[in-house]
């Protein structure tokens, strides 16, 4: 007589997605790194921009002094290469603050899925150890989305749908599951084929999610469209009212704030589901 092997228990997911909103409520500070980030590389920018400006204020009046026919630019193509150098230096910046969140991010997720608190020190850590891993990672869902973009019209769009759910354990495998780069890339696709429905079901509510906080956005940029659109007798844009400025201009903002939140929990869902199927053996 042959014994049947036991069917391994269905995939909680339900439970996972209950228990990352009770962790990131209990540790809303997953969603910091994402916040700052984005607060350095708009201050950068911002400051870049006010410099820039002055530059080009100041070099614009050393030109018509020098020469009265406008003809001395050595002053403009210095402002130019200052602003070459910025640029990079802006770039590089950015990609450092948004690498450093990547990976502090789902190093808090994890540390609150295995001790149930998390702290930024636990992001530096993570950034400290993966962040190698992580770099690689990227490169290689870079060129996934190169090799989705080219099949796009073949599979008619398919492979661009396909790509942010097959690669949504990539960041938890190469932080929390210490893969190396490529190592996490095949571990998400090997994690999505053998528990598909799991990963489909939560994948769509995490961009439910998503498109629900950003619709929010709309509130904040069509009354201003309206209110400025042109006057039928002139065919003047209108001044929109200050009191619609300020809504709209707080609206935007608390949407931007929302959605680097979400990364946080989204995070710690993926972390939760990732550590899940992990834990699960293999049929």
């Amino acid at each position: 007589m042959i014994t049947p092997v036991p069917s391994p228990p269905e995939v909680r997911f339900g439970a996972v997605l209950s228990a990352s909103w009770q962790l990131f409520v209990r540790n809303w500070t997953i969603a910091l790194p994402a916040v700052l980030a984005a607060f350095v590389v708009l201050a950068l920018t911002c400051a870049y921009v006010a410099v820039l400006i002055s530059m080009l204020g100041i070099a614009g009046w050393r030109a018509v002094i020098a020469s009265p026919h406008g003809g001395d630019s050595s002053a403009l193509a210095g402002v130019g290469v200052v602003a070459l150098i910025g640029a990079l230096v802006i770039v590089v910046a950015s990609i450092v603050a948004l690498l450093w969140a990547a990976c502090a991010t789902y190093g808090m997720a994890d540390a609150a899925w295995t001790r149930g608190t998390a702290v930024l020190a636990d992001g530096n850590a993570a950034f400290a150890a993966r962040a190698g891993a992580v770099v690689v990672a990227t490169i290689g869902i870079v060129g996934l989305g190169i090799v989705a973009l080219v099949l796009a019209l073949p599979t008619l769009f398919l492979s661009l749908l396909a790509l942010p759910l097959v690669t949504m354990f990539v960041f938890p495998a190469a932080v929390g599951g210490r893969f190396d780069g490529f190592g996490a890339i095949g571990e998400s696709f090997r994690l999505v084929r053998r528990f598909f429905v799991p990963s489909l079901v939560t994948w769509l509510i995490l961009y439910a999610i998503q498109y629900g906080v950003s619709f929010l956005l709309t509130f904040a940029i069509v009354p201003l469209e309206f209110a400025a659109m042109p006057d039928r007798s002139t065919g003047v844009l209108q001044m929109p009212p200050v009191p619609l400025f300020a809504f709209s201009g707080i609206t935007y903002v608390v949407t931007i704030l929302l959605l680097l939140a979400y990364n946080g929990f989204r995070a710690t869902v993926e972390v939760g589901l990732f550590r899940e199927l992990e834990a699960r053996p293999v049929a």
